[in-house]
């Protein structure tokens, strides 16, 4: 099959919807595929054909709207069996909503005032354009990462719940598991003040969807005086710092910055914990189950829907005491031990191969579509 997928940015070291696309590009080249990734800037990968387009970045609107006609382009010029969009455009047979719903996004984080100042913005005027465009349309298809995409989508556009369709993240369990990079724990525990407590790692940049507020209240408010918090992501840590300080727990946070070593951190912790407001699946919350750690998040975050009995999940990503709770039922190594071999039994059954087969089925359906229609056209 000779698939076509775009995305901005084509990077092994990307986060979030980067990365899992060229996890994708490699396991459909394994099937046999002929890949083709249109993007914006990209690295090389091995069997696959890159396209890149130039687009001007200096404006995010203007950027959107240019990468969206490029790549309509390159589209057009080729003679693909199914074109599928990890980014916002207006030319593929199936939109990839790995961000879930923009507009679900706006109301989680922002609540409703701040939802309807921020339309007024170009920005998310021009993504909640091309959403629109798309599932108030009737041709395109939408792959959501979780029932609840799922859902909003239905509730806020109403569309034929045949184009819509759900194929969640997968996680590479050989990168990501209890043995990898073990020699790191010690130090990294020794350095940032883990040695004899319960070390909860919190990766994601956006701090506050991601819940850091909770997190920090959370920290001050459970019994277990020893537990410590690494935070990781690009954010400025000045208010969160301030706020760390103004709750007494400045010397149990440590604020870690962008690190590329996960696979480490994860096995030097011993838990992860991520109040988010809104992630429409939250690939963390796979590779730390991977790694063989327990997980606490909030029922806002889709992978909670695949987590397994064991991890806690919190009704609402408020909820300071449910998460202090959470907490503390892991500073029991006990518990934490069984969480972490069913999070790793879930994370095996859920590779990027298994992902790249239920696409290619959904791939199947529209290369069948474009054949019957280029039949009756004929």
């Amino acid at each position: 099959m000779r698939i076509a997928l775009v995305v901005e940015n084509f990077s092994r070291s990307g986060g979030g919807v980067e990365y899992a696309v060229w996890q994708l590009a490699q396991a459909f080249c394994e099937l046999g595929d002929d890949v083709h990734v249109v993007a914006r800037a990209g690295e090389e990968q091995a069997g696959v054909t890159l396209h890149r387009v130039s687009v001007p970045t200096f404006w995010q609107p203007w950027r959107v709207l240019a990468f969206s006609r490029a790549a309509g382009e390159v589209v057009r010029q080729q003679d693909f069996d199914v074109v599928h969009a990890f980014s916002p455009t207006r030319s593929q047979d199936i939109l990839h909503a790995g961000g879930g719903s923009h507009a679900a996004y706006m109301e989680h984080a922002y609540g409703g005032w701040g939802r309807l100042i921020r339309t007024l913005s170009p920005r998310h005027r021009v993504r909640l354009h091309m959403e629109r465009h798309v599932l108030r349309g009737t041709r395109q298809r939408v792959q959501c990462v979780s029932e609840q995409g799922a859902r909003e989508f239905s509730r806020y556009y109403s569309p034929d719940p045949h184009r819509l369709f759900v194929v969640p993240y997968g996680v590479d369990a050989q990168h990501f598991s209890p043995d990898a990079e073990s020699g790191k724990r010690r130090s990294m525990r020794e350095e940032w003040g883990g040695a004899d407590g319960t070390v909860w790692l919190f990766p994601g940049s956006g701090f506050r969807r991601k819940g850091l507020a909770t997190a920090l209240s959370a920290l001050s408010l459970c019994e277990d005086q020893t537990a410590r918090l690494w935070v990781v992501g690009r954010d400025k840590t000045r208010r969160w710092r301030r706020r760390a300080r103004a709750l007494g727990v400045e010397d149990r946070v440590f604020f870690l910055g962008f690190r590329e070593d996960m696979p480490a951190l994860y096995q030097a912790s011993d838990g992860m914990i991520l109040p988010t407001r809104y992630d429409a699946w939250g690939l963390v919350c796979l590779e730390a189950s991977a790694s063989g750690r327990p997980v606490i998040t909030s029922a806002q975050c889709g992978a909670s829907e695949s987590l397994g009995s064991m991890a806690r999940v919190v009704d609402r990503a408020d909820d300071v005491r449910g998460f202090a709770e959470a907490l503390d039922h892991f500073s029991d190594a006990g518990q934490r031990a069984r969480a972490g071999e069913e999070g790793r039994l879930v994370a095996e059954g859920l590779s990027w191969s298994d992902c790249a087969a239920s696409l290619r089925e959904a791939y199947a359906q529209v290369d069948h579509a474009h054949q019957e229609g280029s039949t009756r056209a004929g």
